[in-house]
């Protein structure tokens, strides 16, 4: 079940929505590089008369205006913010994936009025042992971009994540996004997630239930991170997507959905009327 796409205007430009389903609104944040890799777990949770799923195109992506000022996740969050208030589906269940995971635990605690229920899935890591060499991988592809540009930095990212013929192992239409967005990713998303912090003043401040979720098979950086928020937020619940690495999302959707469903159930919002 899709939705269609319409433009909202937000501070200094607007952004791409696209709401689908009815019921209790769940707010899915566009995550990093691939605009539309997370719209097969939307569909997935836009189950009928029971979520309304909304999501949107970051700055940077696909029709959305283009990214202003220094790359930050605060700047990220806020555009969040801004989408579920227009939208008129505050309090949301907010799902975060990966870099958006990073946004969605920063509008928990920014605006934690907004957000009904969290659900964090493979976020990145910070104060953790791989912490530093997660900045520091970050920052070689920054470097890669600014001197051989977004097509010689994607390409390298990719064949390192999914070897050599990585154009032939997915959709063409993702390949194709993936290139005409890198720009974003490089120039703005990598730093943001450099300068990202999170600890415990930041923890303290999410009071909603939270759900956790990794792949059972994933790499240290991000298994390290999961341990890390459960020790910060000792009342979420943790869920591990057995067989899945830092993909879920896209290798495991209608699994990662099932998870995201029951946490759904188990904390019911109210349902917007139509």
């Amino acid at each position: 079940m899709e939705g269609r796409w319409q433009l909202l205007d937000v501070p200094q430009g607007q952004l791409e929505v696209e709401v689908s389903g009815r019921g209790e609104p769940v707010v899915v944040l566009q995550t990093a590089l691939d605009a539309d890799e997370l719209r097969p777990l939307g569909r997935h949770l836009a189950t009928p008369g029971r979520h309304r799923v909304l999501q949107y195109h970051r700055r940077g992506y696909a029709g959305s205006s283009a990214p202003r000022g220094r790359p930050s996740l605060a700047r990220d969050a806020a555009d969040a913010a801004e989408v579920v208030r227009a939208m008129g589906v505050a309090p949301a269940h907010v799902v975060g994936v990966s870099y958006s995971a990073a946004v969605a635990l920063r509008l928990a605690h920014t605006d934690p009025e907004l957000v009904h229920s969290l659900s964090v899935v493979e976020p990145p890591p910070t104060g953790t042992p791989g912490g530093v060499d997660f900045r520091r991988a970050c920052s070689t592809l920054v470097e890669k971009f600014e001197t051989a540009g977004a097509g010689v930095a994607l390409d390298d990212f990719m064949t390192v994540l999914l070897g050599e013929s990585w154009r032939d192992l997915g959709a063409p239409d993702s390949v194709q996004r993936m290139e005409r967005d890198a720009a974003t990713f490089f120039a703005w998303d990598l730093p943001a997630l450099r300068s990202w912090r999170f600890g415990a003043q930041e923890a303290r401040a999410i009071r909603c239930p939270v759900l956790l979720v990794g792949g059972g098979r994933t790499a240290p950086w991000f298994s390290e991170m999961r341990r890390r928020l459960v020790r910060l937020l000792p009342h979420a619940t943790e869920v591990l997507v057995d067989g899945a690495d830092h993909t879920v999302a896209s290798t495991h959707a209608p699994q990662l959905a099932g998870v995201l469903l029951r946490h759904l159930r188990d904390h019911p919002g109210a349902a917007l009327p139509d």
